[in-house]
């Protein structure tokens, strides 16, 4: 993969700004809409031009809308469905029908505004590479998720034909991360593949590395669902309380019923009572992590780590799994810790670490502030984004 240092290096920049469609899959404030949003805010206060196609209407058209970018709505679905509920041969032609339709119609919009390229947010959604291929617009995949392995999804029209029509169909594919760019490498290609980390923008502030005296209270913020593990929270809480720490976990996101009832059953069973909280989802998770005195992440399958770098970048110490995105972003034992994927006892052991030695606590809290706010940030941000839209639109 050709490193973005490499490619100012190569003089693939040029002057003038750029005039780019952004495809989003979703009108909410997922990681990746809210990627968009930072995206958009940098290239329109840097004097690029950004139109926005949406499904629906939501809180990202709002946010959008405040930004002063151009927004409008395409009604489209998905072409990916869950592993269980596999579509059928007639499924399959009413969804390629409706997405003709969408493709109809965003086309019609893309020939009037004639942007330099089109950008999809996401693999999950075919209509915005359909469109710019219609109209001879150069493509760009943007993958904020590790798809099948991440989700448990599959391609309505089988991974073999779907990945060549990515392929064929895109100069250039932005990944979020270095995982997320390793588990596409051999579909799409690795010459094509670039590496553009979000920006994470958070309040500018410095949390203290401890709140109230004697309770130490643990957050996981994020859809309460199997794949984000919150059990594993439940379950080192638990053996924590037992060995007498004054603990306190509070699971954060819009909750899946059945999962949801299996934890809260979990919690009674280990007696954990008033200790546990299940508190709904909120645009504002800093307000969480302000309350927080450590983050945990549990998923095994985080494509990025949105909520590591949020917390880290406000002083906050994350615990997370050894896996996917989240071994990526943190240094064990500096400015994190990781457990071993699935294993509460060691989650304990790492959360009991950090709760029992105060230099390690601030230690740990500072570099993982320094470090996430070098890291990730709008500068670095629009940098990437605009070279690899040069390098597509001289492609």
């Amino acid at each position: 993969m050709l490193a973005l240092d490499d490619a100012q290096e190569q003089g693939i920049l040029s002057e003038g700004p750029v005039r780019i469609a952004w495809v989003s899959h979703s009108s909410e404030l997922g990681g990746a809409e809210l990627s968009l949003l930072e995206a958009v805010h940098g290239l329109v206060e840097g004097g690029h031009r950004v139109e926005i196609a949406l499904p629906d209407s939501g809180p990202l058209l709002s946010r959008l809308e405040s930004l002063g970018a151009e927004s409008y709505i395409v009604p489209m679905r998905f072409w990916m469905h869950q592993e269980a509920n596999r579509p059928s041969n007639h499924q399959r032609l009413g969804r390629g029908w409706t997405h003709m339709k969408a493709v109809a119609k965003l086309s019609r919009r893309l020939d009037k505004s004639r942007p330099d390229l089109v950008v999809t947010n996401t693999l999950t959604i075919p209509v915005g590479a359909l469109a710019a291929k219609a109209i001879g617009i150069p493509h760009v995949w943007y993958i904020h998720e590790l798809g099948q392995e991440g989700h448990g999804t599959a391609f309505d029209y089988g991974p073999w034909l779907s990945y060549l029509f990515m392929r064929a169909s895109s100069v250039r594919v932005i990944a979020n991360s270095e995982c997320v760019a390793a588990a596409f490498s051999r579909r799409l290609g690795r010459a094509r593949l670039r590496v553009v980390s979000c920006a994470v923008e958070t309040p500018n502030e410095l949390l203290p590395a401890e709140t109230a005296s004697g309770e130490f209270r643990l957050v996981v913020v994020g859809r309460i669902a199997p794949g984000k593990r919150q059990e594993d929270a439940v379950r080192a809480a638990s053996m924590l309380v037992r060995k007498g720490l004054n603990i306190r976990l509070a699971l954060v996101g819009t909750e899946e019923p059945e999962y949801g009832a299996i934890l809260r059953s979990l919690v009674g069973e280990l007696g954990l009572g008033e200790k546990v909280t299940f508190e709904r989802f909120t645009e504002d998770p800093f307000s969480w992590y302000r309350w927080a005195s450590f983050v945990l992440v549990c998923s095994v399958n985080e494509a990025f780590g949105r909520v590591t770098v949020e917390a880290m970048k406000m002083g906050r110490p994350v615990v997370g799994a050894r896996s996917a995105g989240t071994a990526e972003l943190i240094r064990d034992g500096w400015n994190g810790f990781l457990y071993r994927p699935c294993d509460a006892c060691d989650l304990a052991e790492k959360i009991e670490a950090l709760a029992t030695c105060r230099q390690l606590l601030h230690e740990v809290s500072a570099n993982a502030h320094q470090w996430s706010r070098e890291m990730f940030n709008r500068e670095k941000l629009m940098n990437g984004l605009i070279n690899v839209f040069r390098e597509a639109i001289g492609q």
